[in-house]
Formats: structure tokens, C-alpha cells, sequence
């Protein structure tokens, strides 16, 4: 079978598209076909040996997240499971044909939802909605501030807010960046490299300041979240693509009564038992809650999306067909 392999950690010329053989699932194990993989950060960072948790032993064949129908079970797995249509996260392997899976980290995905949106809905989707819900408890009237407001988890938390009744701002790194998430409901956008964006930001907001932000950028501009939040309002890091935030002063945050608080999804997923998944389902297959596919490549073009992605000129969220919808 056709997959990418990472023998050494390193730039994105180190992922090779080869022919190895396929694999056979053991005790507890699916084999899956894949239908799409979804580009996500921590295949970026896992090839780089820039995360540690979590992190695949050398070599390894990058893909964290994708969809694909179960084709063979291995020992002790439930016969019920073959020819379901599944989604994996956190796994590896989704730059091939064929990957393997322990049976505890599928997620069974909804004949109704489509394939691509099998592959990607499982993070972006939970992340987005506890986001808003779950660590910003956004309510009607807040101000509600977008880092990365073309990405995909910015796209999906901004339609989620704007559900929840709030006044939603982004921040993207070009004109075309904000163009292309006008379409999802921003209420403001700002071009972060051409604006003044907390003079602009203080300016629109008529000096109220912002009650959540969704910072995944961070980076030395992080300092002015605390210069636009408003008192008693929440920022909320969820990454650091430009580097580590300034360190934070306690007598500004005492000052405020501001929050800072991190965000990983899992941690809300598991308290929340996971109910999320039926309004993002409901609301996602009817269309009402968009995920912005941008775009679909190939295997033999995993390296040149690494790079791209690294250049942050990715918009939205970005698939590798492999199986198609199968």
C-alpha cells in the first residue's frame, strides 16, 4: 500500500511517499480503509519532534486525524464493528491506504455526515463548540475575539458564538484571509498585518474591550490581549503558532479581575461526556454550522501542505483524499 513515512524527525522534505505493506490489526485492533485525512497541527509538530506527549516513535506514518470504514478485525473485537463508517483522532497512521486503530479510540460517524467531514469534524468541531460553550461561556451580547479568524476552528467557534447571540471580531494575517471568513458570519474582521488591530479593535468596540478571546496565534502581539480584554472578561490560549505569549502581570490581571486560562479539548470532552457531538451533528448535516473544507490534495502531496501550512498560507481546514467516499 502507498503511505508517508517519517524515518527522522526534521523538515517537511523528511515525509517520503512509499509502498510498505499492509497492515493486520491485533487483539482489539480495527483495520480501516481511509477515506480523507484531515491536515492537522500535531502532524506538523510530531515530524518536527516539536511535541513530546503523545509523540510517535521514528518511523512512523503521520496522520492524527481521518475517516474510513472498518475492512478487518482483529482478536476479541466485535463483529459489529466491520463496514462501519469511523473516524479516528490521536492514532497516527492516516497517510495511507490502510491504517490500524485501537477499538477504544474510534468514533462512529453518522451515515448522514459526509466523508470529508468525517475526517475532520472530531477536532475542530469539539474544540470550537467547548470554546464557546464550555471554557468562554459566551452568552447573547458578548464581544467575542477571533485569533486565526480564516482557520477552521476560528470559522466554526465564530458561527457557534454568533449562535449564542454574540458580537464576533477576527483576526487574520491578510486581506485575503479576511475575505475568505467574511462568509462565515464575522461581525468585524481585521487584517492584523495592515491595522492597528487594538487601537482598531478599542475603537469599534466603543472602549467596552472584549469579553472572550480565542488566542492561538500568542506570540510577542499577545500582550495586547490584555491592553483590549475587558474586566471580568476571559483569554483563552489555545496554541502558540508565533511562539510563546509575554508573561502575564498579575497586577494588571488583579487590576481587571481578568481570566487567562489554557484550552485543550479532551479535558472538556470527557467532562461533558462527549454530548456536544449530537447538536454538532444535528447542526453541521443540516448545514447550519459550516466547516470550511478549502482544500483537498493528495498522498504525494503531504510534504508541499507541511509547508504551507508551516508559511501559514492555509486557510480553513485542508484534506488528503485517499480512499474518497468509499
Amino acid at each position: 500500500m502507498k503511505a508517508i513515512v517519517v524515518k527522522e524527525p526534521g523538515s517537511y522534505d523528511v515525509l517520503q511517499l512509499k509502498n510498505i505493506e499492509e497492515p493486520v490489526p491485533d487483539i482489539n485492533q480495527v483495520k480501516i480503509k481511509v477515506a480523507y485525512c484531515s491536515l492537522n497541527p500535531l502532524d506538523t509538530h510530531s515530524r518536527a519532534a516539536r511535541v513530546s506527549w503523545g509523540a510517535p516513535k521514528m518511523p512512523y506514518t503521520p496522520g492524527y486525524e481521518y475517516s474510513g470504514r472498518v475492512v478487518e478485525i482483529g482478536q476479541g473485537v466485535d463483529k459489529n464493528l466491520l463496514n462501519k463508517k469511523v473516524a479516528v483522532v490521536g492514532q497516527w497512521g492516516g497517510n495511507a491506504e490502510f491504517a490500524i486503530a485501537d477499538t477504544k479510540s474510534l468514533i462512529l460517524i453518522p451515515e448522514n455526515i459526509d466523508w470529508q467531514i468525517s475526517s475532520c469534524i472530531s477536532t475542530c468541531g469539539p474544540t470550537a463548540w467547548h470554546l464557546v460553550n464550555s471554557a468562554g461561556k459566551v452568552k447573547e451580547g458578548d464581544n467575542v475575539l477571533i485569533h486565526s479568524a480564516a482557520g477552521a476552528v476560528g470559522i466554526l467557534a465564530c458561527q457557534i458564538a454568533k449562535t449564542n447571540g454574540a458580537i464576533v471580531y477576527g483576526l487574520a494575517g491578510s486581506d485575503v484571509k479576511c475575505n475568505y471568513a467574511k462568509k462565515y458570519g464575522y461581525d468585524y474582521l481585521i487584517n492584523r498585518n495592515k491595522e492597528n488591530w487594538p487601537e482598531e479593535l478599542n475603537n469599534i468596540s466603543n472602549t467596552k474591550g472584549m469579553n472572550v478571546i480565542f488566542d492561538g496565534v500568542s506570540g510577542n502581539e499577545a500582550i495586547y490581549n490584555y491592553q483590549i480584554i475587558a474586566p471580568l472578561g476571559n483569554i483563552i490560549y489555545l496554541g502558540q503558532t508565533a511562539g510563546p505569549p509575554p508573561k502575564i502581570s498579575i497586577s494588571d490581571i488583579i487590576g481587571k479581575s481578568y481570566s487567562v486560562t489554557g484550552f485543550v479539548q479532551f479535558f472538556h470532552q470527557i467532562k461533558s461526556n462527549f454530548i456536544e457531538n449530537k447538536e454538532l451533528y444535528d447542526k453541521i448535516s443540516k448545514n447550519e454550522w459550516k466547516i470550511p473544507i478549502n482544500k483537498i490534495s493528495k498522498l504525494d502531496e503531504v510534504p508541499n501542505l507541511h509547508k504551507l501550512f508551516e508559511e501559514r498560507q492555509l486557510m480553513g481546514k485542508t484534506l488528503i483524499k485517499i480512499g474518497g467516499d468509499i
